[in-house]
């Protein structure tokens, strides 16, 4: 194995030759400019060899963790920890949270929640794992009796609702399983226990404490080239309040110019593969893979202090990349993340098998300017999310914020699922300034498409194709202003020639949380020559609005307000089986995304 001696000497312009696997970490600044570094399959790494000290022999095997270490590999796959219950979630309802004299963490932090008395004495230590909302946070145990389980506030944690799902990690050796490990660093060993027949020289075992593999900090013109990043480390005690955008990553990129990342992978990872960091450009990932990671896949992040062009991080250009099988250890993570950054392009990405949002863009809650403008979104593949119901209020494409110039265009998005609240493009508080189009959405939980709030949206040329009993657009509150409140007259989107199918349920429907100063739904849109299909005609309610999160009511709005030239212009409503293509007149778009999904329906 080599270490970073291997890029000592050269000089700009080289072709640096990897060897078949390099265990290191790796800083490279401004000297490595101009140069090529190119894999031939080459596995970059950072980890120690385990040693077993009772050879196998035992019912656990015990191996040597040397300091920092956190992970174990199994043949370059992450090791999960002891946990209890050893399936499934545990139901906290009371979540008790005070803050502190000065508002910076938890004073309080206790789990109301009843314990079988002779589990309680193991849990102190134990590390609990958190679901909850749109996140997945860590506290570690302090104390648990009958009634209750205190936490450790370890960071300033401000969101949580009251109610949460969780199992411990890291519990005693006793809960052991097959097949997953218990580290205990004050010894310097952990415990594992064997599957079923397995002895040590079966597989390759790896400790690694290292979270970053390679650091690029104020390089520029650095090409990369069929290398594997894999296996690293994590603490797993940083939380997040949003999208586990405090996580560690393989790469990290720092004020980095005009660099590619062409035909690697990132696999097997602690927490994300690759972060963009403040005043980085042009930078590029071109038919990449990310599989099987603690956290997301790419994390562009940007500064709030965007608009002086030291901070500006701008220009990543994503391409033709896989990315699934992420969100492992952290699930309030998205596949990709674009924070405070502009003129970022995501395309032709295939995305899957993620517990949250496929793709989330924008980082400012309401219609203030920010650094993230003219982001395209275009022609991705996102699909499978939110298969097994941990979290929620999630999008396969999520936006926020006012993003002029930003297009989510030509995607692919089906089968979103998530706990509840959960869409297909989601348009969240101030999105605005932004094109809609030609997206093919269904198999969705809740509506293909959702707005929070906002303006001046262009919403064309899509098929949004609706479960049963859910609608194909809603909207919580409509039109504001850049203060962030109503505004009569102002439309949240302009929806034109879209194609628009429904089982059962109406249509359009206003999705209300019973907000002060709610404007009517018939003043917040506005359209023109939309094709509407209600499958069941049996069912009376076309359009409508007051629909509520958990009563599903409605207020009809007859098709002759819904569709008139004051509302919408020149719109058709048919009830009914759907038509063959060739009886319909959509535009040339519409009508290849509508026979896309003819064919991939019952799929």
């Amino acid at each position: 194995m080599m270490n970073a001696l291997f890029l000592e000497k050269h000089t700009a312009g080289d072709r640096i030759d990897l060897p078949a696997i390099v265990n290191t970490s790796a800083v490279l600044d401004s000297q490595y400019s101009h140069c090529t570094i190119n894999g031939n399959n080459t596995v970059w790494t950072a980890g120690t060899d385990v040693v077993f000290l009772n050879n196998g022999e035992d019912t656990v095997w015990q191996g040597t963790l040397p300091q920092g270490h956190t992970f174990l590999y199994r043949n370059g796959k992450n090791v999960l920890r002891s946990r209890w219950p050893e399936n499934g979630y545990l139901h906290c309802g009371n979540w008790e949270k005070e803050w502190d004299a000065e508002k910076k963490i938890f004073a309080t932090n206790r789990l109301h929640l009843t314990i079988p008395q002779d589990v309680q004495q193991d849990l102190a230590g134990t590390t609990a794992n958190l679901y909850f909302d749109w996140l997945n946070v860590r506290f570690p145990v302090a104390e648990a009796t009958g009634n209750y389980i205190d936490l450790q506030s370890i960071d300033n944690h401000k969101f949580g609702s009251a109610t949460c799902k969780l199992f411990f990690e890291n519990a005693p050796v006793k809960y052991l399983t097959p097949g997953k490990w218990l580290p205990v660093p004050e010894k310097g060993i952990f415990y594992y226990m064997p599957l079923p027949g397995e002895t040590p020289g079966d597989a390759e075992f790896m400790t690694t404490g290292t979270e970053t593999l390679l650091t690029l900090d104020h390089a520029e013109n650095i090409v990369f080239e069929n290398i594997t990043f894999q296996c690293t480390g994590d603490t797993m005690q940083k939380n997040s309040g949003q999208a586990d955008v405090n996580g560690s990553a393989a790469i990290e990129l720092r004020f980095t110019k005009n660099c590619v990342f062409r035909n690697c992978k990132f696999i097997n990872l602690a927490r994300w593969g690759i972060l963009v960091g403040d005043g980085s450009a042009n930078i590029r990932l071109e038919n990449c893979v990310f599989e099987n990671l603690g956290s997301g896949a790419i994390r562009i992040e940007g500064n709030e202090k965007g608009a002086d062009d030291m901070f500006a991080t701008t220009g990543v250009a994503v391409e033709s990349c896989q990315i699934r099988h992420g969100g492992k250890l952290w699930a309030g993570c998205s596949a990709i993340t674009i924070k405070h950054a502009a003129k970022n392009r995501i395309s032709h990405c295939d995305i899957s098998y993620f517990p949250y949002t496929g793709i989330s863009c924008g980082w400012t809650w309401g219609m203030q300017k920010n650094p993230a403008y003219e982001n395209v979104i275009d022609g991705n593949h996102v699909h499978h999310l939110g298969l097994d119901r941990t979290v929620k209020d999630m999008g396969g494409i999520y936006m926020l914020g006012y993003q002029p110039g930003t297009k989510v265009i030509n995607n692919h998005i089906h089968d979103i699922e998530g706990e509840f609240l959960t869409w297909g493009i989601y348009l969240d508080e101030g999105s605005s300034d932004m094109v809609i189009q030609n997206n093919l959405i269904y198999r969705c939980s809740a509506e293909p498409f959702h707005v929070h709030y906002g303006k001046n949206n262009l919403v064309s040329g899509n098929v949004f194709a609706a479960n049963r009993g859910v609608a194909c657009i809603s909207v919580t509150r409509g039109t504001m202003d850049f203060n962030n409140y109503f505004v009569k007259g102002d439309k949240v989107f302009d929806i034109k020639e879209n194609l628009c199918i429904a089982d059962n349920a109406p249509f359009y429907m206003k999705y209300l949380l019973e907000i002060e100063g709610k404007e009517d739904i018939l003043d917040s849109w506005k359209g023109d020559d939309n094709t509407y299909f209600q499958l069941e005609p049996s069912y009376t309610i076309k359009f409508a609005d007051d629909y509520h999160c958990y009563e599903k009511t409605y207020r009809e709005i007859p098709a002759s307000v819904f569709i008139n030239d004051e509302r919408e212009k020149h719109s058709l409503f048919h009830a009914g089986p759907l038509p063959s293509p060739e009886t319909l007149r959509l535009p040339e778009k519409v009508m290849a995304l509508y026979q896309k999904y003819l064919q991939e329906k019952d799929i």
